[in-house]
């Protein structure tokens, strides 16, 4: 429901890790508006796949459905010569839909580095004061442990709920260690799905899946996915290029 009222999130994942809901989305990124001279260029191939479909505003058409291009393939060439106007330049614009494959893989191992609480904590007190902090307590002192920094902030209220420009700042200091941990297979397998939908996210298109077959692979000491998918997509990218006009 985000995604069809939002015009600003092109992407959105949602994983529920037992009480904790963990949401990742995409902006859509808007072009920017460019008034510099464009120059000449060519549509190449970003990646390698088998031509399905061509839709050309400007330039000449190099390939053909069902023809395979390489990474870099001149898909739609700048340059159009012809019988009554010679050579012309243009910069080429359109679309070159093509079926393309792409394979992930993902694994995740059993025994990774994680924290431990020692149960030691300590508090820094500060006054509110307008924009300054006043330190009002003195820390007992901290060693050399590793610790997670918490801020907690309460501002004062007038009688009616009026908030003022005084409060009391406290940090905490929550100490702990790094030790290894071991997850289950199961758990393991939930972090190595979350992790590949993360990836397809973060490679998201606007073309269409037509196949995804998924691999779970058990190892002694990990849980792996192997991912590949097939995709029918505008492979076309703009390529400049320099002419120079002799006299």
């Amino acid at each position: 429901r985000i995604l069809l009222k939002s015009d600003v999130i092109s992407w959105m994942s949602i994983n529920i890790k037992g009480t904790v809901a963990e949401v990742q989305v995409r902006e859509n990124v808007k072009p920017q508006e460019d008034d510099a001279p464009k120059k000449p260029a060519n549509l190449v191939a970003s990646k390698e796949g088998i031509i399905e479909e061509v839709r050309v505003f400007r330039g000449t058409i190099t390939v053909s459905p069902g023809q395979p291009v390489g990474k870099g393939a001149l898909l739609v060439s700048g340059i159009y010569q012809g019988e009554r106007v010679g050579v012309m330049y243009t910069r080429a614009s359109g679309q070159v839909f093509a079926r393309t494959k792409s394979e992930y893989y993902v694994e995740i191992p059993f025994e990774y580095e994680g924290k431990r609480y020692t149960g030691e904590e300590y508090y820094d007190n500060y006054l509110i004061f307008f924009d300054y902090l006043i330190n009002i307590s003195k820390n007992s002192g901290k060693d050399g442990a590793l610790y997670d920094k918490i801020n907690i902030v309460e501002n004062f209220c007038l009688p009616g709920g009026v908030e003022t420009p005084f409060g009391i700042k406290t940090v905490k200091y929550a100490a702990y260690e790094t030790v290894t941990l071991t997850r289950t297979a199961e758990e393991a397998e939930e972090l190595a799905y979350f992790e590949l939908s993360r990836r397809l996210g973060e490679d998201a298109t606007d073309g269409i899946i037509v196949s995804k077959t998924i691999t779970p692979i058990l190892k002694e000491d990990s849980f792996a996915i192997l991912c590949k998918i097939e995709i029918i997509e505008d492979i076309a990218a703009v390529s400049e290029f320099e002419v120079d006009i002799v006299d």
